[in-house]
């Protein structure tokens, strides 16, 4: 009977985890004109600036722990089963993000960089 419970709460705590990371996310990334905010419930918890900001990319979990990033890398409001947009700075840590349509928040991040570098 222990057996049978163990297993169960196991189940549940293993399916919560699984839905928690397809439920909508708490964390709103934004792109603002300094830079690129992350706020939580409408308090800003993150702020990178363009000047900092290298590069910018969606990268696997496993390309990350691969060439080490993952474990000095600052992760904000990430999600276990979909791969992070990753915020290079030239010499801070990597910032983790998981912006709600990860595609288009990299394209304008890389607009706005493209842009700042024309402008200059």
């Amino acid at each position: 009977m222990d057996v049978l419970i163990g297993i169960s709460v196991t189940a549940v705590f293993v399916a919560l985890f699984v839905l928690a990371d397809f439920a909508p996310s708490m964390f709103r990334c934004r792109v603002e004109s300094t830079g690129v905010r992350v706020r939580l419930f409408g308090l800003s918890v993150a702020h990178v600036p363009f000047d900092q900001i290298t590069g910018v990319e969606r990268e696997s979990w496993r390309n990350l722990l691969l060439d080490g990033s993952l474990t000095h890398a600052q992760r904000i409001g990430v999600r276990v089963f979909r791969k992070p947009v990753v915020i290079w700075r030239g010499d801070r840590p990597p910032v983790l993000i998981a912006p709600h349509d990860p595609d288009k928040f990299v394209a304008d991040v890389r607009m706005r960089l493209a842009g700042r570098l024309t402008s200059a």
